[in-house]
Parts: C-alpha cells; structure tokens; sequence
C-alpha cells in the first residue's frame, strides 16, 4: 500500500511493458497507462515530494509550411492535496494563457489552456501550446484498466516433462488519494493545430484511473 509521504524510485513507480506486440508507459501507484511507439522518446521521473513526471517526445510532426517540427509532453501527477482549483491557479499562473475551453475525453473532464508566446520559437511563429488539466479521484477496484496480458517466458532446464513455476513479484497498489495531474504540450504556433490534434487523440487511448 503506498502513501503520497513516501519517495519511490523510478522503477518502483514506473515500467515499460509490451503486450501484444505494443508497448506501454505504466505506473500502478499513479493509476496510468500510456500507449508509446518505439520510436519515441520517454523518460520517467518516481514520486519524490509528492510529485511524479513522465515525459513523451513523439516523433516530429509535418507542418503545412512541410517542415517537420518535434513536440515534447510533459505530464505532472501531483499528490500535494491542493483542490483542483488550487492546482489549476497554481499552475497556470506560470504560464501566459490566452485561452480556457473545457473538453470531455473518455470518461474524464479536461481544462484545456492556450498558451503564447512570441518571444521564443520566433522562427516557427512563436511558442503556442496547450497546459491541460484533470483530477482523478480515487475509487475502489481500480487499476483494473491497466493491466494488460504479458508474454511469460519459462526456461525448463529439466526437460518437457518436468512442471515449471512462475513467481509472482510483489507491486503497489494505487495510491489511495485524488491526484492532480497537468500535461504540457510545448509546440510552436506553425503546428499548433496539428500538435492539438495529436494530443487529443492520444489522451482518448491513455488510462487515468
């Protein structure tokens, strides 16, 4: 059972795991699920002060100027018992939000904040990116979502007449508290409209639970 006062370790919080010939970014203490491609770039930060990081660098993204242009997304779960309001003004005062919508993706409610500025990426019209925001309260039975089927794979040194046994590893259960999660989209204005439908469509096949 984990607890939000405790530090956990980068593998402790996070693993990579291919299921079906795909692969996954999971954490069963933080209740997620991430869907990744092989040729992404991925690094996992463990829950340290009450906070966890994950970030996903997916592969360049074509412009209508045909430029191929890189995006980095970065998802904070954040475990410091603000109010999601709190959490929300916490963060946003930080960045120059232009924009507020709300979306409904899957099951979850999203703010979602536009963000610019002029001053930086100046060459790709600016820097312009998305700050979005959920909550996800707990509930019993969760993680169920999460788990995948694995491939196993036994060596029997003894022959195949001989029984083989699998043991089990001991892993954590989903902190047991709402968490807070932000998901920076750094982009730049000439694929901001391609870099938003990126990462709506990804967050319909991620799993928060």
């Amino acid at each position: 059972e984990p607890s939000s006062n405790n530090n956990y370790t980068d593998s402790q919080t996070w693993e990579i795991l291919k299921s079906n010939n795909e692969y996954y970014l999971r954490s069963r203490i933080l209740g997620s699920l991430f869907p990744l491609v092989p040729t992404w770039n991925v690094r996992m930060i463990g829950l340290a002060n009450k906070k966890s990081f994950c970030m996903i660098i997916p592969d360049r993204i074509l412009s209508k100027q045909k430029h191929q242009i890189g995006i980095s997304i970065l998802i904070e779960f954040n475990l410091n018992n603000l109010s999601y309001d709190e959490f929300i003004d916490e963060k946003c005062s930080t960045y120059p939000i232009i924009e507020h919508k709300e979306r409904i993706i899957g099951s979850h409610h999203y703010d979602v904040f536009t963000y610019e500025d002029k001053s930086k990426y100046q060459n790709m019209g600016g820097s312009k990116g998305l700050y979005i925001t959920t909550c996800v309260q707990y509930q019993e039975n969760k993680n169920i979502g999460i788990e995948l089927p694995i491939e196993i794979n036994l060596n029997n040194s003894q022959g195949n007449d001989s029984v083989s046994y699998y043991s089990l590893s001991d892993y954590f259960y989903r902190i047991n508290q709402s968490i807070n999660i932000g998901i920076l989209v750094d982009a730049s204005d000439e694929i901001y409209d391609e870099a938003s439908e990126f990462i709506f469509n990804y967050l319909a096949k991620v799993i928060f639970e």
